[in-house]
């Protein structure tokens, strides 16, 4: 994706902190066959900004509730005074995996040329 865009990393950064679906597609290119739709855009929204105390979505099976909370977390450690997230789910079974994804995602081609790469400490 950024192979193409050849924009600054400061612009970069800009647009992730500021355009949901620019963020969406960042983290997602090489997993994405279609367009966003632009719902997944204004739900990540809703999730990411501070003005929004509390949220409780209704949304049905399948459509990226699971991702978008994901990429939430990771816009609140890139862009927030937060310096970790706890994600939690029904079972470790299917958060073990969420955050392995969440890591997955801090360690793909987009991030590591953006950002470096993140030194994970056990």
């Amino acid at each position: 994706m950024l192979d193409s865009a050849r924009l600054p990393n400061a612009d970069i950064v800009k647009a992730l902190e500021h355009d949901s679906n620019f963020f969406i597609n960042f983290f997602l290119a090489e997993d994405i066959i279609v367009p966003v739709p632009e719902f997944h855009g204004k739900v990540l929204d809703l999730m990411i900004h501070a003005e929004v105390e509390r949220l409780s979505l209704a949304i049905p099976r399948a459509h990226a509730k699971t991702t978008l909370a994901q990429l939430a977390a990771i816009h609140y450690l890139l862009f927030t005074d937060y310096s970790y997230v706890l994600y939690m789910s029904s079972t470790s079974g299917h958060s073990v995996p969420c955050v392995n994804d969440i890591v997955s995602w801090l360690e793909c081609v987009n991030f590591v040329r953006v950002f470096g790469v993140v030194d994970f400490k056990t």
